[in-house]
């Protein structure tokens, strides 16, 4: 995954310790079977390599989100 698209350099949980990119089994035992790099089909990890480490989540998401009136309060929140 290349690092020129990325909105920061490093990633972070609320203790301070690093997020790795992407995780795959070899980072989990309990996994049972291997998951599709990001990016890759069937999309399980998204559907663009970076996702929102790259670019932040955009209203769409909330388009149809109960009447129209209601998905407009929440894109002027």
């Amino acid at each position: 995954m290349g690092n020129a698209n990325l909105r920061k350099e490093k990633f972070t949980n609320l203790s301070d310790m690093e997020i790795g990119a992407f995780y795959t089994a070899k980072d989990s035992p309990a996994t049972e079977s291997p998951l599709p790099l990001p990016g890759d089909y069937p999309y399980t990890r998204g559907v663009q390599e970076t996702m929102y480490r790259g670019r932040l989540w955009t209203m769409r998401q909330y388009a149809g989100f109960g009447s129209a009136k209601d998905s407009n309060e929440r894109y002027k929140h």
